[in-house]
């Protein structure tokens, strides 16, 4: 008998499944993304924290949606909801599942406080000591495989979000 978590993530990807969708997969050539980090080593060693690739998308997504508000958005029967403020829901593993903590109001923070925002739900997530509010309110989701050496895959949309990221590996390849 599936309970407790696995049954809410059994519903979820359900609901995913039957909501319409459409999936694009590309590569992004990130030069300028590899030399931002190697910069923010020494930037962000007072804060402890070393740069993350996830850091860089968070930051990325959150410019996005504020320049392409319809996807930062829920679908409500047949009502589109855009919202001012951009939540981004974070996937992240746990031993007996997976949850989707929220990083409130990431259109307003710089790209320090969302990784600072990102760990501490990760730690708290670890510590099964996030509370109602970190899981609730997401408006976007950002999935990261890249940790699993995914390249690529079809990432199921949280309803009634509109859209989600999924975000494989980061690779080295020659280019032409």
């Amino acid at each position: 008998r599936v309970a407790g978590m696995r049954a809410t993530i059994a519903r979820r990807m359900t609901e995913s499944a039957q909501a319409p969708q459409v999936t694009l997969n590309t590569h992004a050539d990130v030069p300028a993304a590899t030399d931002l980090m190697e910069k923010l080593v020494s930037d962000w060693r007072q804060h402890r924290l070393r740069p993350q690739y996830q850091d860089l998308v968070l930051a990325a997504v959150t410019r996005a949606l504020k320049d392409h508000p319809r996807a930062n958005a829920h679908l409500a029967g047949n009502e589109v909801r855009v919202f001012d403020k951009i939540n981004l829901g974070v996937a992240m593993a746990v031993p007996d599942g997976l949850l989707v903590p929220v990083i409130h109001d990431a259109g307003t923070k710089t790209l320090l406080q969302l990784a600072q925002a990102v760990r501490d739900l990760a730690q708290r997530s670890k510590a099964n000591s996030l509370g109602i509010a970190d899981l609730t309110g997401g408006t976007f989701t950002i999935t990261n495989l890249g940790a699993y050496d995914v390249e690529s895959f079809n990432p199921l949309l949280d309803p009634p979000q509109v859209g989600i990221l999924g975000v494989g590996r980061v690779e080295q390849r020659p280019s032409v």
